[in-house]
């Protein structure tokens, strides 16, 4: 049971149907051990919130009066995972719910983590604590209590974010707090209480003190909702992207720049990082008459400092490079409406690894409509770049079927055929090259005889 204090900012609502079984399960298996070992446990944070809002919840997050090493005790399977935040990981079947004591931050002097954390007496308190008041509900599953001391409901019934308690002190505490309020504005289309803006567009200074890999994480979370220009443009609105985004002056500075760059994401929505970072060097760098970027000094330049500094795993790395110059980039500036073209579609596709093809068109599709299909001036010109786009995917269909090859380990000859021929040395991936080239045009000639021919005729 819980003490008659909570009875006064409580309400009793039944939102277990909104709970997946599986984790329903899970929940009740932490509140049942700890409550029959005396303790006090709520469902708490965002977990509460989307339950509130009937939004799919795929986590659990508790908070209790036990201490970690009670926490040990009372369960047969768990992982310490932030112990001196008093953090431990319960397992029930294997699937990892969080349970962290009540605690009490001390002072945040470097606007990232508390100095100290002192285990709290009460719930109370340790909301408190927390960030914004749509996070600052608690659920009991058994009881079906939420239980609401900052008025939590009310702002989402208004669909407001808002700090507990003073904005300013909020921010100043971690300066990655309004960060993550920019995406929970975004994702649930809520707006800003005007103090909890104006305390954000005054604290850059704490802002920037937060890790690149931190803001990354953020960023990456982004990837899943669906008005990621709300996100991108409170970032902008309060100077937090020019914080984490120095040198990109044209989305600093040019409108055009960053509206196409907010419909290319919005669009089609990217589900690769690697994508959605393309699409902004890309908008910095691109060209108005080309869609080849030309400046590829200064490019490689600001993506190799970018990457290390907000240190971007390898493989999104690689993705993002490999979209920026793209072949199909170049089928694309060449483009005329002849037999040529199917060729050249397929050369651009033979240059692109097979696993990439569609990433590659994904980002090709999403570049057309951010800066041809929404451009009046333009707009004679979408049904060119549709056809073209519809070509790409036709020809990666075929190549599928298995009409036509395009890779050097799909010829009919080889470097030991190529031998006995008697060439040598670098003459043997000269002429496999050569004989790739070939085929791709005549499709019909990929066969050891006309291949011979081809090597012969070409020597």
């Amino acid at each position: 049971m819980i003490s008659g204090v909570y009875i006064m900012n409580s309400i009793k609502i039944d939102m277990t149907d909104r709970i997946p079984p599986f984790l329903l399960k899970a929940a009740r298996y932490v509140e049942k051990m700890l409550m029959e070992n005396g303790f006090e446990v709520f469902l708490v944070g965002g977990s509460v919130r989307d339950l509130v809002l009937n939004r799919k919840i795929s986590d659990l997050d508790f908070t209790t009066n036990a201490h970690p090493e009670q926490i040990k005790k009372i369960f047969p399977k768990t992982i310490p995972v932030g112990e001196e935040f008093g953090t431990i990981l319960v397992l029930f079947q294997r699937h990892p719910v969080e349970v962290t004591t009540y605690r009490n931050d001390g002072l945040y002097k470097d606007g990232r983590r508390p100095d100290s954390v002192v285990f709290g007496q009460s719930l109370k308190e340790d909301v408190l604590r927390r960030d914004f008041t749509i996070n600052g509900m608690a659920y009991q599953i058994s009881q079906k209590l939420l239980i609401d001391y900052v008025d939590g409901r009310k702002d989402i019934e208004a669909g407001i974010i808002r700090t507990i308690g003073n904005p300013m002190e909020r921010f100043q505490e971690d300066g990655l707090r309004p960060i993550r309020g920019c995406r929970m504005m975004a994702n649930l289309g809520f707006v800003f209480d005007p103090e909890t803006q104006s305390a954000m567009n005054q604290n850059t200074d704490v802002i920037a003190k937060v890790a690149p890999e931190r803001f990354y994480d953020e960023w990456k979370k982004t990837l899943k909702i669906q008005h990621k220009h709300n996100y991108w443009n409170a970032l902008k609105k309060s100077g937090i992207f020019n914080i984490f985004f120095p040198d990109f002056q044209h989305l600093n500075h040019n409108e055009t720049r960053w509206n196409n760059l907010m419909q290319a994401i919005e669009h089609s929505m990217p589900r690769k990082m690697g994508i959605y970072m393309a699409h902004f060097f890309y908008q910095e760098f691109c060209d108005d008459n080309f869609f080849v970027i030309a400046n590829n000094t200064e490019l490689n330049i600001l993506m190799k400092s970018f990457f290390q500094r907000n240190r971007f795993p390898l493989k999104t790395q690689k993705l993002c490079t490999n979209l920026l110059f793209s072949p199909l980039l170049s089928a694309l500036d060449n483009w005329e409406p002849s037999h040529e073209n199917n060729v050249l579609i397929k050369t651009s596709l033979s240059k692109i690894n097979q696993e990439e093809w569609m990433h590659h068109v994904r980002f090709i599709k999403e570049i057309l409509y951010s800066h041809y299909i929404q451009t009046p001036l333009l707009k004679r010109k979408s049904t060119q770049y549709h056809f073209i786009l519809n070509q790409m995917i036709k020809t990666i269909r075929q190549y599928k079927h298995g009409k036509f090859v395009l890779y050097l380990n799909e010829l009919n000859i080889n470097g030991n055929d190529l031998m006995k021929l008697g060439l040598q040395g670098k003459d043997i991936g000269n002429y496999l090259k050569n004989a790739l080239d070939y085929v791709i045009y005549n499709p019909d000639k990929n066969n050891l005889e006309d291949l011979h021919l081809f090597i012969k005729n070409y020597s």
